[in-house]
């Protein structure tokens, strides 16, 4: 089953996915898979209820109306 439990590997064909977990609750926060797919990439926030909780293969980004993803990091010195 693809979740937060997936084995690191070489890239083959550029699949490409970054995905937030909270591991111990067994929650995927929110992942977004196969960017090279566009309009079909895989995106989601919390656990996705089908077949993969990290919303791998579902080729759902064109439900989304709007998608735009911000990282905020604040450094403590």
């Amino acid at each position: 089953m693809w979740d937060f439990g997936d084995q690191c590997s070489d890239p083959e064909d550029s699949y490409g996915s970054m995905q937030v977990h909270n591991y111990n609750a067994r929650q995927t926060l929110f992942a977004i898979n196969n960017w090279k797919a566009g309009g079909r990439a895989d995106i989601g926030i919390g656990n996705n209820e089908g077949e993969t909780r990290d919303w791998t293969f579902t080729a759902n980004a064109a439900t989304y109306t709007a998608k735009k993803l911000r990282v905020l990091v604040h450094l403590k010195q």
